[in-house]
């Protein structure tokens, strides 16, 4: 049952990345990054490629990981209370 919250967050994660906002926009927000304005080497499209990649998964880590730590000191109070808020969100 210690996994839970594990897996809730890893599930949230995996969601986020292929919202419907986000995902619409994607391929044309990559093929800008990538592409630019010139038409690059297939060398240095990779490189851009790879380069976007990095900064996007470390600004998507970076996100998470400090509302994570913003919200950590706080979901232990919440967490007691939850089963029945759960009960009165249901019953509403």
């Amino acid at each position: 049952m210690s996994d839970l919250p594990l897996a809730l967050a890893l599930t949230a994660g995996m969601l986020a990345a292929v919202n419907p906002c986000g995902f619409a926009l994607l391929p044309a927000y990559l093929s800008l990054l990538v592409l630019g304005d010139d038409s690059p080497t297939r060398t240095a499209a990779v490189v851009r490629a790879l380069m976007t990649t990095a900064a996007m998964s470390a600004g998507f880590t970076a996100v998470f990981a400090l509302f994570g730590l913003a919200i950590a000191p706080f979901a232990g109070q919440v967490q007691q209370h939850l089963p029945w808020f759960t009960i009165g969100f249901g019953l509403l």
